[in-house]
């Protein structure tokens, strides 16, 4: 059971960082509305949009479906309550340095910044799962600076050990060149196989993969199964979690 004291002091240090990033209002187009709407499609367990200006979560969806909680009172706070007492502070530090880093970033390529973590997150029973969260920027204000944020999650409970909390943080200063067909594990992936997979990350079923890409649905099986064997994982949620984590497309 998370102790009250200390994670009213940790969130404290959170929103003290967070109240000194300042940001402009934004407003939302159809075009930013339908690219929010093609990421809800995407194979993941829960999602949030969270908006840096007013500090809250602007939409939360599968939160109920997956892990039993209330969608429409989840909040910041309702979320750092649920992450296990020992993985908090560490968790709360890395958001700490993207706040810090968003503070001074100022280009268009910001969309791109990427923060991974890996940490233990309880459901409305109490039970605590290994989830890994995406997060990164889909809208800007009008001086180039991130608005909001969008962070997906997946429970990989069943396909990993949790160890400690584990993060990774990418922005466009820090990526390097390399092939785009050759995975960080050394896995080869076809050129077809590429294609399917970014299709696959961009929430499309296998029929539509099929029409698309003007391949059989039979062909987009054969690709999946290679690539989920290819990569060791167990399922296409996993497959196109690992494709975005470790940034293969």
């Amino acid at each position: 059971m998370t102790d009250q004291p200390a994670f009213a002091k940790q969130l404290d240090t959170l929103r003290l960082k967070l109240s000194e990033y300042h940001v402009g209002d934004v407003d939302w187009t159809e075009e930013d509305r339908f690219f929010i709407q093609r990421l809800e499609d995407l194979p993941f367990d829960f999602q949030i949009v969270q908006c840096l200006a007013s500090n809250e979560f602007q939409e939360v969806n599968g939160l109920e479906e997956s892990f039993g909680h209330d969608s429409g009172t989840f909040d910041l706070d309702s979320f750092y309550w649920n992450v296990h007492p020992e993985d908090l502070a560490e968790v709360i530090s890395t958001d700490i340095q993207l706040i810090t880093w968003l503070n001074r970033a100022r280009n268009g390529s910001i969309k791109r910044t990427l923060l991974t973590a890996q940490f233990r997150f309880a459901d409305r029973s109490g039970t605590y799962h290994i989830i890994n969260r995406n997060s990164f920027i889909i809208k800007q204000d009008d001086a180039g600076r991130a608005a909001c944020v969008f962070h997906f999650f997946v429970d990989v409970t069943d396909t990993e050990q949790f160890g400690r909390v584990r993060y990774r943080f990418q922005h466009p200063g820090q990526r390097k060149r390399r092939s785009r067909t050759k995975t960080q594990i050394g896995v080869i992936l076809t050129k077809r196989e590429e294609e399917v997979l970014r299709l696959i990350v961009k929430g499309y079923s296998s029929e539509e993969i099929s029409k698309r890409l003007y391949i059989s649905k039979e062909t987009v099986y054969r690709h999946r199964k290679n690539m989920i064997k290819k990569t060791n994982v167990k399922s296409t949620k996993n497959l196109a979690m690992k494709a975005i984590s470790e940034n293969w497309v």
